[in-house]
């Protein structure tokens, strides 16, 4: 959220925004959860005889599709809740150009998204989520207009980064809090889980500024939306065939790292 807020862009008009988030977001979701459900069937019928799956659950505009969607490719969630935050970010930026009435606006939103959480309450297609990640990805875009991002790392910089990741390690370690964002719900400590994303994400800034960039990594990077697609599938056809043993999980994870490259070529 916080990197879709460090390159929004208004795309001169909200039907441009529409036009381009929709080409990057939406129609790579409906494709993935094509391929997904194809996938998902072919396991279901080869471990079971049967499906398993019932369409008429996910495709229909039923209350229970509306608000609790189930997907057979659970990593999709964030192209729909994204393209809301966009739209919503959009109304944000252009309702005013005062910095600090897009700050109240922006808290406002996620207020309200922490709040729907706590009390159950689910929007339609992730929209409360949107909410809640609405601050997050106003981080970003008030990063783009600091030096965080660009130049080489600085001395203050390199201090700022240690900080940022032993509050990260020794805050998660006494307090397992944080959010839920598909779920949009406050795990553990609000504050703490509220919180302890800004230290991550300027931490984690800073760390990619200091290596600069790494084989391979850079190259999974520029097509991330094709891992993000494709992760889980391959996760459930590697442990639908893999026998579970004390290190599957490990291998599991090595081989779809390994075969992203693969599927980045095939899209």
């Amino acid at each position: 959220f916080t990197l879709s807020g460090v390159f929004f862009s208004t795309y001169g008009s909200f039907f441009n925004l529409i036009k381009k988030k929709t080409n990057k977001m939406i129609i790579p979701f409906v494709f993935f959860l094509i391929i997904s459900y194809i996938i998902q069937w072919i396991i279901d019928y080869h471990g079971t005889g049967g499906v398993t799956l019932s369409f008429t659950d996910n495709f229909t505009l039923s209350r229970r599709w509306w608000n609790n969607p189930n997907w057979p490719n659970i990593a999709l969630w964030f192209l729909v809740s994204l393209f809301w935050a966009n739209c919503i970010f959009y109304f944000t930026t252009n309702s005013t150009k005062s910095l600090v009435r897009q700050c109240l606006c922006v808290f406002l939103i996620g207020f309200t998204g922490v709040l729907l959480g706590f009390w159950g309450k689910r929007l339609p297609l992730y929209i409360d989520s949107a909410f809640t990640a609405l601050p997050y990805f106003f981080l970003g875009y008030l990063l783009r207009t600091t030096k965080l991002l660009y130049g080489a790392v600085s001395k203050k910089e390199i201090v700022i980064l240690i900080i940022c990741l032993f509050a990260l390690f020794i805050v998660s370690n006494m307090s397992w809090s944080f959010i839920d964002f598909k779920r949009n719900m406050i795990m553990g400590n609000p504050l703490v889980a509220l919180t302890l994303p800004i230290f991550a994400v300027t931490g984690i800034l800073l760390l990619c500024k200091l290596i600069k960039r790494l084989p391979g990594i850079s190259f999974i990077g520029r097509y991330s939306i094709v891992v993000l697609g494709f992760h889980y599938p391959v996760i459930c056809i590697l442990k639908s065939f893999w026998p579970i043993g004390e290190y599957s999980n490990i291998i599991v994870f090595l081989m779809t790292l390994a075969l992203m490259p693969l599927a980045i070529q095939l899209c």
